[in-house]
């Protein structure tokens, strides 16, 4: 159930707050699953193009069938011919306790039903998967041959990667690691699409897709006795077409032209920080509603679409928005342009305010630090000088007037400004606040407080934070054992209160010195629909992970052989099933309108694919049985949806269960 106000967000998925740590055995176990193999889009001034062709048989029946080949070109401009059409391919993360997760793309090749192949990233595409759990972001607008495609071929090259993790709340650098313990170069999966759910390109018309990156699923977590963690591997992705209750999109690049009559701006896509390359263009959709940030001025609506038009052509966006399932169009509710996109012209940093001092100078934990003309990094602490004169904008509630006072612990934030590298601080010129998710125990409500437990601030445990100067007086600095946070602008009519339910509480920080309250609500979920997720392992891996397989439910054996993982998440909140009554039934969501589940199988080395999709829940049951009845044994399984306390249920909306590969050896 979520309750919210009429100006809250979508909520994102939530974050596994302590790595587990498993026995090199069992890193050794999964390390033997690895499928160890041994800047895209045109612009008008340069006219390059990429390329992509088909080749597709003709002829009538009986007849042998001749060979035509179809090419369609991914460019700025789009296509206008009856045989192409346009995939808007979005990739997403779910990133645990990983900090940073850069690896490149080397290739994502989509299959034909015929056969043919297309490879979407010629170039190849380097991405920050941990970087992308709240908002998927727009990798390509791809043209396509028209035609239904049924499956996905991916190569990943670690040989540059750079990962990070948070382990017991230390920043640990971390290398993926072949069967041997030795440096892993590339890894190939190949992914089947949902036979109910796959990806049909129409002439002149567009199709989206998710891909998202299960690095939770994917990887195996020890020591090697050094400064550096080894990860065992075996990649764990699902595709969706069409994805439904999405968190939401972003979409970056250079402006090609704006249609005020049509209440549009195209855009040639440049992904992930990139300048250049051959990603498509694309038409972004905007309305009354819009938010714009241009160059560091506020509009809305259609007076930002002015705005971009006097700019003309060339100056650097950032959308956020959400795709029209009926229209297949981005609408955009939220546009940076120019100076206001960080890195396009300032430095800048985003991360939580932990403290601050009295001379205004802010420490931001887990930030992402941009300098101009680089792509940002991570670093653990970030310091910022904050001046009278530093100008602060709130992107959800534009009309409300803020200042650097607004700025206070525990606070989500985007700061712009210059970086000085001699004394390792960056003076804000500008400040954008932003939506802040706390996990809270609620404790009890009255009036319009509610009185909590502060558990976490996005990933990042309260009990980090310096609440020093943040209340009205020296008694009333904010305590996280009892936090008090307004909810008069919440409905909680939909659902009761219930003391000591967990909570994901959208919002921000009281402005520093004004506490009590110490929070302002904006929205509020008790997990029970979404924000939940169930993660185990079995060691060794067993054919009894389950009591009961049918197209009901999935129920657990508690006498499995559990390895490290059996932890019901939501948000920051970690509890051991093992703790509550009894073990949850797994059971699938009720599809609808705007939702589906997706189920996927993760087998390597299997004949139809390494990664089999299904949106059926009784499909993905009568796999699951077949395999397990051939002597497929199950090692990990990891569930996305809401976890129901009455009665004791998770309901999936997404489910990956790892299978170990078949030894059919004489």
């Amino acid at each position: 159930m979520v309750m919210k106000s009429a100006c809250a967000e979508g909520l994102s998925r939530p974050v596994h707050s302590t790595f587990h740590v498993f026995f090199c055995a069992l890193l050794a176990a999964l390390c033997a699953l690895s499928l160890a193999a041994c800047d895209s889009g045109s612009s008008k001034s340069n006219g390059q193009r990429n390329s992509q062709s088909s080749t597709q048989s003709s002829g009538s029946s009986g007849s042998p069938a001749a060979q035509t080949t179809v090419t369609c070109e991914t460019s700025d401009d789009g296509s206008d011919s009856d045989q192409c059409g346009l995939l808007l391919l979005a990739l997403a993360g779910v990133d645990g306790d990983f900090l940073q997760y850069r690896v490149r793309m080397a290739s994502l090749v989509l299959r034909h039903s015929d056969g043919s192949a297309v490879e979407l990233f010629p170039d190849g595409i380097t991405v920050d998967f941990a970087n992308l759990e709240a908002l998927a972001e727009l990798a390509t607008a791809a043209t396509l041959p028209v035609g239904s495609y049924t499956r996905a071929e991916l190569l990943l090259d670690y040989r540059d990667s750079e990962i990070l993790l948070q382990i017991d709340g230390e920043l640990k650098p971390a290398a993926v690691v072949d069967a041997e313990g030795g440096a892993l170069e590339e890894v190939t999966v190949s992914l089947q699409l949902d036979i109910n759910n796959q990806a049909v390109i129409h002439a002149n018309a567009s199709e989206s897709m998710n891909l998202t990156f299960d690095l939770v699923s994917s990887h195996v977590v020890a020591f090697n006795g050094g400064l550096q963690t080894q990860l065992g591997l075996f990649p764990v992705l699902a595709a969706e077409v069409d994805p439904l209750g999405s968190p939401g999109f972003v979409l970056r690049g250079r402006v090609i032209n704006v249609d005020e009559a049509e209440d549009t701006y195209r855009i040639a896509v440049r992904p992930f920080y990139l300048g250049e390359g051959r990603f498509g263009g694309l038409n972004i959709e905007t309305d009354s509603e819009t938010v714009w940030r241009i160059n560091g001025e506020t509009y809305l609506g259609e007076a930002g679409l002015n705005a971009l038009t006097e700019l003309g052509a060339g100056v650097e966006t950032l959308a956020q928005g959400r795709v029209d399932h009926l229209g297949k169009h981005f609408i955009a509710d939220r546009v940076l342009v120019g100076a206001s996109v960080l890195g396009a012209v300032l430095d800048g940093v985003e991360g939580h305010v932990v403290s601050r001092t009295e001379d205004n100078r802010i420490f931001i934990q887990g930030g992402r630090l941009w300098l101009f003309g680089f792509e940002p990094v991570y670093r653990d602490i970030v310091e910022v000088q904050l001046e009278p004169t530093t100008e602060v904008f709130n992107p959800y509630f534009p009309d409300q007037r803020v200042a650097i006072d607004d700025i206070s612990i525990g606070q989500r934030v985007r700061i712009f400004g210059d970086w000085q590298e001699d004394q390792d601080v960056l003076d804000a010129r500008r400040a954008h606040l932003l939506l802040t998710r706390l996990t809270a125990i609620g404790k009890e409500l009255n009036l319009a407080t509610l009185e909590a437990v502060a558990v976490a601030f996005g990933r990042w445990p309260a009990g980090w934070f310096n609440f020093l100067g943040t209340g009205s007086d020296a008694d009333s600095n904010s305590d996280p054992n009892a936090y008090a946070i307004d909810v008069r602008d919440i409905d909680f009519t939909p659902l009761p209160f219930q003391a000591d339910a967990p909570l994901a509480v959208w919002g921000f920080a009281a402005p520093f010195g004004s506490a009590p309250p110490d929070y302002i609500a904006d929205g509020i979920s008790d997990f029970s629909d979404v924000g939940a997720r169930l993660w185990m392992n079995w060691v060794p891996a067993t054919a009894d992970a389950f009591e009961q397989i049918d197209p009901i439910r999935l129920r657990l054996n508690p006498d499995a052989s559990f390895g490290a993982y059996h932890d019901l998440i939501r948000a920051a909140l970690i509890t051991d099933i093992f703790t509550l009554d009894a073990l949850p039934d797994i059971e699938p969501v009720e599809p609808g309108e705007y939702l589906r589940g997706i189920y996927v199988i993760a087998q390597p080395g299997n004949t139809v694919a390494d990664l089999v999709m299904y949106s059926d829940f009784s499909d993905f049951i009568a796999d699951l049985n077949l395999r397990v009845n051939r002597g497929a044994t199950l090692r990990n399984l990891h569930a996305s949806g809401g976890y129901r306390i009455d009665p004791n249920r998770f309901i999936a909306r997404g489910l990956a269960v790892l299978l170990e590969p078949v030894d059919n050896s004489p």
